[in-house]
């Protein structure tokens, strides 16, 4: 449940008051939390740009 597209950005709380709402009683928000973190995914989930790495510039001595 927790990785369906309309829940993708939403925190286990969210989705847990979400279900709720809807009459759909799974588990507790810790238990979506112990469940997040079996799969690894207890970190950020939206879907997040990534900016390309910087390149640093080099540079060379030419002279003493």
């Amino acid at each position: 449940m927790l990785n369906l597209p309309r829940f993708c950005g939403k925190a286990p709380a969210q989705v847990w008051a979400t279900l709720l709402d809807e009459g759909t009683d799974l588990c507790s928000i810790r238990t979506m939390y112990r469940v997040l973190a079996a799969a690894g995914q207890t970190g950020d989930r939206r879907r997040q740009a990534t900016h390309p790495p910087k390149v640093r510039p080099e540079l060379l001595a030419q002279g003493p």
